[in-house]
């Protein structure tokens, strides 16, 4: 009789993990879908002002200019001091908000709109810029680990193109040469100047980035 109770006891703890599971996994598939529209949306509107307008941000909502980019702390990570201050890049303003110009990932099919920061407060919203510019170096963009933000990013092997293109339409193409997993309360180790390009995203635990490291190439010649 005991035994049989333990069994039943156990089935229904199982089967509540299970629906536990069920239910967060659709969650989450709403939540990316929901993501997912609103960066298609963003992208249209993103390109639209970089046909009609640049700007140096002045007109921007004083809540999102509190400190350079860099010094923003993401979920689980301690603030970053005494960084210098992040050096300007031409924007366009959608919906209030800051954007730098757009990140193309061939291998995920990803297109999306990259904010002029990153914050804890934007990265649910699209990718951002955490440091650095591509003409500075050390060019750093962090986004959701939304299948529709930067969630596939390890999908990236050694080799494979990454492109960003600024609102004034000037193309920076890098290609990926590694990747490591950095421990959320690091980000200091999420910026080097050995890397032209690095992109980075919370692993499922949200204790650690997946960070890949790119380096600048030129565009192949197609020219017979």
């Amino acid at each position: 009789m005991v035994k049989r109770r333990l069994g039943t006891v156990v089935a229904v703890i199982g089967l509540i993990l299970i629906l536990g599971a069920a239910g967060l996994t659709l969650r989450n598939i709403r939540t990316d879908n929901k993501a997912a529209a609103a960066t298609s949306d963003l992208l249209a509107r993103v390109r639209a002002e970089e046909v009609e307008q640049t700007g140096t941000g002045t007109e921007e909502d004083p809540a999102e200019t509190e400190a350079p980019v860099s010094q923003y702390p993401l979920p689980g990570q301690r603030r970053l001091r005494n960084l210098v201050p992040e050096p300007e890049m031409k924007t366009v303003l959608v919906d209030g908000r800051e954007y730098i110009g757009v990140l193309t990932i061939p291998r995920t099919g990803s297109e999306l709109p990259v904010m002029a920061t990153c914050t804890d407060r934007t990265i649910n919203i699209s990718p951002g810029r955490y440091h650095g510019t591509p003409t500075s170096g050390g060019f750093v963009i962090g986004g959701h680990n939304y299948i529709s933000h930067l969630g596939r990013i390890d999908w990236l092997r050694e080799g494979d193109e990454v492109l960003f293109t600024d609102v004034e339409g000037q193309s920076y193409l890098y290609k990926v040469v590694g990747s490591e997993v950095i421990n959320a309360n690091a980000g200091r180790d999420l910026i080097s100047d050995e890397w032209d390009l690095s992109l980075f995203t919370c692993t499922f635990s949200g204790s650690q980035r997946l960070t890949v490291r790119c380096l600048r190439a030129e565009p192949e010649d197609d020219t017979p």
